[in-house]
């Protein structure tokens, strides 16, 4: 868990692997829908489906790519599986006192399948409980200065503060619940609506790397309660906008 490590990479892309995983990702759940609607003859889905669509979602969790369907019997009830990925890349930089500055370079990567039952309150109000399975977790944090420190009395040289680099981890099967709102028009292809929801991240894990002068401190036994504290921040806010298209439109 605790590590010092001289030889700490420079802030990079991520690999060209990742993309090609979320494109292989799309193209299997765009395939699904194809074979679930337009393989079948029309009137015979017509009759098991009340409703099949594709959702696109974006907001503070992400990004996410839907297959939404529900059952005749249960038009009320439906069932969303999907493909998320968040993605956030830059280097920030903090102005100090007298042309001193900090680096920190944020790289969060995260992409998984969710599975998702959603219960209609009202025409305008939905309940739904969600599941995010995470093939790809990535939350870590770069710090360093391009020109040294001096800040409220510290003062450190660029040689001497080094570089600091934290890793996080949560578990990797976050349940959460949420609310929808927006009314659907089952005549229109496209219907837009909104959502907000509460995800339970679970116990965090923290990993550091650093050289400078914090390999003069003795982080280590400090770790365990850094971490039993950020257990009080395991639920995590997200709102999101949504975007879906009926595969099958209801005849007037």
């Amino acid at each position: 868990m605790f590590k010092r490590n001289r030889h700490i990479n420079h802030f990079q892309n991520g690999p060209i692997l990742e993309n090609k995983t979320i494109r292989i990702f799309t193209i299997i759940i765009l395939s699904f829908c194809h074979n679930i609607v337009f393989s079948q003859d029309y009137e015979k889905t017509k009759g098991i489906l009340a409703d099949s669509k594709i959702g696109y979602s974006i907001g503070s969790s992400g990004m996410q790519l839907t297959y939404i369907t529900s059952l005749k019997k249960q038009p009320k009830i439906s069932f969303k599986t999907g493909i998320f990925f968040l993605n956030f890349r830059q280097i920030l930089n903090l102005n100090l006192e007298e042309n001193s500055s900090l680096n920190l370079k944020p790289n969060f990567l995260s992409y998984g399948l969710s599975m998702q039952a959603e219960k209609e309150l009202k025409d305008w109000l939905q309940i739904y409980v969600i599941s995010r399975a995470f093939l790809k977790q990535k939350w870590h944090l770069n710090l360093s200065t391009p020109n040294g420190i001096n800040l409220n009395g510290l003062q450190l040289e660029t040689e001497d503060f080094g570089q600091i680099d934290a890793t996080l981890q949560w578990w990797r099967i976050q349940p959460g619940i949420g609310l929808r709102f927006g009314k659907e028009n089952p005549l229109k292809r496209f219907n837009i609506s909104a959502s907000v929801a509460t995800f339970y991240m679970g116990s965090p894990k923290i990993n550091l790397n650093y050289e400078g002068f914090l390999e003069t401190t003795t982080l280590q036994d400090a770790i365990p309660q850094l971490e039993h504290n950020m257990r009080n921040y395991s639920f995590y806010p997200a709102i999101n906008f949504n975007l879906t298209y009926n595969l099958i439109k209801t005849q007037e």
